[in-house]
């Protein structure tokens, strides 16, 4: 059904295509700002700020592969099917042209609103049919001709600039809640380097040393999970989930990063639940994230740790379990992880239980140990709530744009 006073098209009637600018290396660096395929999946909308890449080229070239304000560049080929297609709107006028891997649409008509644009061409209706006609076994390819085939429905042009408006309001609001997650982890790193390091003490412990021991020494068991058959989406409420290696980063645990495994025989394999009171601890990575850590503060009956991934559970005599946490995701712990690190491949590297467990760490009295975490979870309770408020946010913004793109929600204009 076609919502009253919109029109159902398809992309080859709305735009006009062209494929990207090809050169020699040599000319890469210096010159016009260059949009490869890179930006166009960071970013639903581009200015030339966010281009770093530059090529020399001749001025018919220059002129030939302009992206010009309101032109869609779409990505041509991915390593992954979900990625073959993804857009991004060009919305500045200042001169920059675009790569060998992307793909030019040029509105042709003014029907299509560019700051709507950035939204409707991402929308799920479109994606899965960009998706669908793309081909390749190794890579996911689509090309001009697939893409004009592509159909989309549109409201008239009044109603775009209501919907643009409408969206981007909430994307500032999320940009915003963003920066005051960001900027709340970046003091607790500060906070962290002067309180981890003994550098900044409370007066009432002043007078007591800290002493050097091993990881090892305060730790109970340190156990991996297994490696299982899982699904691409997330595991719901009643399924069993394994974890992500990504759920753990810059010392927080983030649940939602994990897998639902739908396999009966494959659930009676899983064997490493998630259980409050542990960190968990990436045992292979790339180099600068092998080692990342996230303590974990309750339980999670249905998660559980794929083989990448470590538990590492502590004694209570010894060391609080969240000022472990604390301690492995500091800068000097995280660096001394990463330089631990081995491996043949360049973006994948491992570390061993045995190098963990021989890490030194200076230890202070439990006492101590209470304050410090108690002056670091505030800023991770702050940090909770910010994240859970951009996470509802997100949701709440993505259920309006499938109500506002499909007619299912009309705005007055």
């Amino acid at each position: 059904m076609v919502p009253e006073g919109w029109v159902h098209t398809s992309l080859g009637d709305l735009l006009e295509f062209k494929n990207g600018y090809n050169t020699e290396k040599a000319n890469y660096g210096g010159g016009v700002p260059f949009i490869n395929v890179s930006e166009v999946l960071k970013h639903e909308s581009l200015t030339a700020d966010l281009i770093p890449g530059s090529v020399k080229l001749n001025e018919a070239a220059a002129k030939a592969y302009r992206v010009n304000r309101g032109d869609i560049l779409f990505n041509r080929t991915s390593e992954t099917t979900d990625e073959v297609g993804f857009t991004s709107v060009y919305l500045d006028k200042e001169p920059v042209i675009f790569g060998g891997f992307v793909i030019r649409g040029r509105p042709r008509n003014g029907s299509l609103f560019p700051e709507f644009a950035r939204y409707a061409m991402r929308q799920p209706q479109v994606r899965s049919e960009i998706i669908r006609r793309s081909q390749g076994a190794v890579r996911s390819n689509v090309g001009q001709g697939e893409l004009s085939k592509v159909a989309i429905t549109l409201p008239p042009l009044p109603e775009q600039r209501k919907i643009a408006d409408i969206l981007s309001t909430w994307d500032a609001a999320i940009e915003k809640t963003e920066t005051l997650l960001a900027t709340a982890r970046t003091q607790k790193r500060a906070l962290m380097q002067s309180l981890l390091t003994g550098r900044r003490r409370f007066p009432e412990f002043e007078d007591q040393p800290w002493k050097e021991v091993r990881l090892g020494e305060l730790l109970t068991s340190m156990d991996a999970g297994c490696s299982v058959n899982s699904s691409d989406r997330g595991a719901a409420e009643e399924e069993c989930g394994v974890l992500k290696t990504s759920c753990v980063s810059g010392g927080i645990f983030e649940w939602r990063n994990n897998k639902a495994v739908l396999e009966a025989a494959e659930v009676q394999r899983l064997k490493e639940p998630v259980l409050a009171g542990t960190v968990i601890m990436s045992r292979m990575n790339t180099s600068a994230l092998v080692g990342a850590n996230g303590y974990v503060s309750r339980d999670y009956p249905n998660l559980f740790l794929p083989d990448r991934l470590w538990a590492l559970k502590s004694d209570p005599s010894l060391v609080l379990p969240r000022w472990l946490g604390h301690i492995l995701s500091s800068r000097p712990v995280r660096y001394r992880l990463s330089s631990l690190a081995t491996g043949t491949s360049g973006s994948m590297k491992n570390i061993t239980k045995d190098d963990v467990r021989s890490l030194p760490v200076l230890l202070p009295s439990l006492d101590e140990q209470a304050a410090i975490d108690a002056a670091l979870h505030s800023w991770d309770l702050e940090a909770d709530k910010l994240l859970s408020l951009t996470v509802q946010m997100r949701s709440e913004k993505k259920a309006l744009m499938q109500q506002l793109l499909t007619g299912k929600r009309r705005v007055a204009v």
